[in-house]
């Protein structure tokens, strides 16, 4: 799961990784359909999913990784000062409660790849904490497939990218940070929240 120059801290709360997949993709009539655009900010991300890609492709074939929390789960991932924190997954499901916790300092970073699905429902949340910076935070859902579904009031800091997909938020969704794809597709209350950055 990471390389020579990456280190990974694991903790979990209420039993391991479930096996079962998480939840359906839902059908809906969404109110909004919007693209947001940043050249410079595009770039940075482009230049991080380059690299992310790079580490990436090798391990492909082998990796089969996954992470599905549901039910009130806690995983805690950890990266040292100045580390940047590469994972490399199949699928990404959060549901029912469930609770990623991103922990770092101001010049740690966090790149997870997801090649199939993503999802986020049930008041499930990703958090940072530690004085990490969500624009050090990257989600890259990689290549085409399944739409990427955060609903159900879930929340979501760092920038969310999925650039040949959609994506839709609903049902109170929060995402604080950056949705760089497609097509984002909002309703029900959904929003997109920019936080100031802090230098460190």
């Amino acid at each position: 799961m990471s390389g020579s120059q990456n280190r990974v801290m694991f903790s979990w709360e209420n039993s391991v990784w479930p096996s079962a997949a998480a939840a359906a993709l839902l059908n809906s009539n969404e109110t909004v359909s919007t693209g947001y655009s940043d050249a410079a900010y595009d770039e940075s991300v482009s230049s991080a999913l380059n690299s992310s890609n790079t580490a990436f492709a090798p391990m492909l074939a082998s990796s089969y990784t996954n992470i599905r929390l549901q039910d009130h789960q806690n995983v805690t991932l950890s990266g040292a000062p100045g580390e940047t924190v590469t994972l490399n997954l199949r699928n990404f499901a959060l549901h029912n409660h469930a609770t990623l916790t991103l922990e770092g300092t101001a010049t740690t970073s966090f790149v997870i790849n997801v090649t199939k699905q993503f999802s986020l429902s049930g008041m499930s949340k990703i958090i940072l904490s530690g004085g990490i910076q969500w624009n050090n935070v990257f989600f890259n859902v990689l290549g085409t497939g399944s739409t990427v579904s955060l609903s159900g009031k879930a929340s979501l800091t760092g920038t969310l990218t999925a650039a040949q997909r959609v994506v839709r938020l609903r049902g109170q969704t929060v995402v604080y940070g950056k949705v760089i794809a497609r097509k984002v597709l909002l309703s029900n209350a959904a929003q997109i929240v920019l936080p100031p950055v802090t230098s460190p």
